[in-house]
């Protein structure tokens, strides 16, 4: 019996061994498409972008709010916005107000350090940052949610969604910016905004992927709160028939999210060098691909789903579908095994 079970401890172990560095995450931006070696796009060459940014709910260093704190990334995106910016869009991909969303003005939470940002006018200096980057140009700003902004998906997760593009509505009429918050109201989408020019049609449509994850209130069947639809069978509906829409007006989809659909990082349950070197950390990602293999993770469905629409449309004769999320904190660029398939 002893011996029995030291065999299961180490079929055990080597299994957690395995998994451990068979799913390493990706640190380092990360490109598996050739379109990745070109050379940048001067302003000549360029038709229309559309730009993304993940996770910029904090663009300042912590406890400054100046604008000579500014991370990098920043001054890069602003000089970027610079170059032809009546063809340029610029897409929020969620968490635009760390770490909570934006609670009701007259929160009296006190400000905290170490990321903390706990009241009304934190929330509102962090927004504000991030819709200065478009003001005085001609930039189409568009900003989704992320689980941040669900209050971390925590109660009251919903009425700080609506709190956030209450605010983006009203600065963006005071400010005559061309900034606006999708799908908002809380409502899982999706939901279309037609981009580009003459020579390119592109559909960005917009799902809200904290809906799906979201335990407390939110808009639902007996609450619909003017969404539609509100299930989750209706949302993937939705969302085929505006890739097929897209197919036959022949526009360019790029459906955007929170939430990777394919990823080699942490969110995913790969695991980076930092988790090797805590072990409490080593163990929730262990647990989160345990979790994956077995069929037991929630996020890995709906990934599935969103898969199943995209490849979908793509056998009735639309290619490609470019995918963009947050999240993940690292830059990933991944093709699909089908030449013109899915891009993420």
């Amino acid at each position: 019996m002893i011996l029995g079970t030291q065999k299961v401890y180490r079929k055990a172990a080597l299994f957690l061994f395995a998994m451990t560095f068979a799913s390493c995450a990706v640190a380092n931006p990360y490109c598996k498409n050739s379109l990745c070696n070109r050379a940048p796009l001067t302003g000549d060459a360029i038709i229309y972008r559309v730009l993304l940014i993940g996770d910029s709910g904090q663009l300042y260093k912590e406890g400054t709010g100046t604008r000579s704190s500014k991370k990098p990334l920043i001054h890069v995106l602003e000089k970027s916005l610079t170059v032809v910016p009546e063809n340029t869009a610029v897409v929020f991909l969620g968490d635009i107000v760390y770490p909570s969303g934006m609670p009701d003005k007259d929160d009296i939470s006190v400000e905290t350090t170490g990321g903390g940002c706990k009241n009304w006018a934190c929330a509102r200096k962090r927004i504000d940052a991030e819709i200065d980057l478009v003001k005085n140009t001609d930039v189409t700003g568009i900003f989704i949610p992320g689980n941040h902004d669900w209050n971390s998906g925590r109660k009251g997760g919903w009425k700080r969604i609506k709190n956030v593009g209450r605010y983006i509505a009203k600065a963006g009429i005071e400010k005559n910016i061309d900034i606006s918050f999708l799908p908002g109201k809380g409502c899982p989408g999706p939901r279309e905004v037609f981009l580009g020019n003459q020579s390119i049609k592109i559909s960005l449509i917009v799902l809200d992927t904290q809906w799906f994850f979201h335990r407390y209130e939110k808009p639902n069947r007996n609450n619909p709160s003017g969404c539609i639809p509100v299930t989750e069978n209706g949302v993937m509906e939705a969302l085929g028939e505006m890739l097929e829409d897209a197919r036959l007006q022949g526009h360019q989809p790029i459906v955007v999210g929170h939430h990777p659909v394919k990823s080699y990082g942490e969110k995913t349950g790969y695991i980076s060098s930092r988790d090797l070197k805590k072990p409490s950390r080593l163990f929730l990602q262990l647990r989160k691909r345990w979790k994956i293999a077995l069929g037991l993770s929630r996020h890995m469905e709906i990934r599935n789903r969103i898969k199943s629409v995209f490849n979908k449309a793509i056998q009735e004769g639309l290619s490609p579908i470019i995918y963009a999320s947050g999240d993940e904190h690292n830059l990933q660029i991944i093709q699909s095994a089908h030449k013109k398939g899915n891009i993420f």
